[in-house]
């Protein structure tokens, strides 16, 4: 799949492969968000606002060496307008080239698409909250 698109070793894309294959799991662990799973097509988990307002919330990525985190993506279904500020393990990740963000507008609403540049076999506790 991978094939001609880059210049790694067939060696170097094991983790990436495995975080698309067998992802780990994404357990909410606060605030009013459905998780809705990994999508395969899109390499992005999905989590949907259940509440009315963009409230914060956290997850964990329960990762391990079957199931690695490798540049994990994230599209908050109805997530707003606002900007959004993430901490990975309760530090803050600047807006850059290891943070982006996005939003896609639907019929229903603004969706949040979030990219963080991280790998870890360990589990990772992240958090979502609107930039003041």
């Amino acid at each position: 799949m991978l094939h001609g698109m880059t210049r790694l070793d067939a060696a170097d894309l094991v983790s990436l492969a495995k975080s698309w294959e067998t992802p780990p799991e994404l357990n909410v662990t606060e605030g009013d968000y459905n998780t809705l799973g990994y999508d395969s097509s899109e390499k992005a988990y999905h989590l949907e606002r259940a509440g009315t307002e963009t409230a914060p919330f956290a997850f964990s990525l329960s990762a391990d060496g079957e199931h690695p985190v490798v540049n994990p993506a994230f599209v908050v279904r109805n997530w707003g307008e606002a900007e959004v500020v993430v901490k990975l393990d309760g530090k803050d990740v600047e807006r850059g080239e290891t943070f982006r963000f996005g939003h896609r507008h639907t019929l229903t609403g603004t969706d949040l698409i979030v990219w963080l540049m991280v790998e870890s076999v360990q589990e990772l506790s992240v958090s979502f909250q609107t930039a003041p």
